[in-house]
């Protein structure tokens, strides 16, 4: 009778053991270790992030002072009305061609339907989301129709990314209606040029 009541008390026992230390015992340990697991994968994160930095970081070091330089003439980081218009000024003097009229005004994030009317907010997300914005600079030229032509070519080879987005051609006052002889002259026409450019800088 006594070994029975003595079998009896050491499973009682080992059901406590089991139950009342064994088993948190093993579920504190699968939790230690699926932590370890996660606290594994953010710092085999942590170190591909650091891996990109240096490799980020290189590429940048390759540009000389010149060469990044011009990458920021390229896309900007700001925007800097008077550095735009002196630029423009610059290529246009070069061509003997002189700007007057000058308007700067950012572009309206807006889309306008075909009976006039504005649509605000059209694609709000895309343009939060956005990581640029753009300025559009408005001026007159008086050239001829051939010293435009090659001021439009200076602006295309440029650094300045821009855009041509509006242009109107009527004839200059300086042309001057004249005499017949000055008609059949071969002194090339004079005309006015109203012109639009849209130019991008980093938000």
């Amino acid at each position: 009778m006594t070994k029975i009541i003595i079998s009896f008390v050491l499973i009682a026992v080992s059901i406590f053991i089991i139950f009342g230390y064994v088993k948190p015992t093993f579920d504190s340990a699968e939790e230690i270790k699926s932590n370890t697991v996660q606290y594994d994968k953010a710092l085999n994160k942590a170190r591909e992030i650091q891996e990109l930095k240096r490799s980020l970081l290189s590429q940048y070091n390759l540009f000389a002072g010149s060469n990044l330089g011009k990458l920021k003439k390229l896309l900007p980081d700001d925007v800097d009305n008077v550095r735009l218009v002196l630029d423009m000024d610059g290529m246009a003097s070069a061509r003997g061609i002189r700007i007057s009229s000058v308007k700067v005004q950012k572009d309206i994030d807006k889309k306008t339907d075909v009976q006039g009317g504005s649509v605000v907010g059209f694609n709000s997300a895309a343009l939060a989301s956005q990581q640029y914005q753009t300025l559009v600079l408005e001026f007159a030229a008086v050239a001829t129709y051939e010293q435009f032509k090659l001021f439009l070519q200076d602006l295309e080879h440029s650094l300045r990314l821009v855009d041509l987005v509006s242009l109107e051609i009527s004839p200059s006052s300086r042309s001057g209606r004249g005499t017949l002889s000055d008609t059949i002259s071969t002194t090339p026409a004079i005309y006015r040029f109203n012109v639009g450019i849209k130019t991008y800088w980093l938000k």
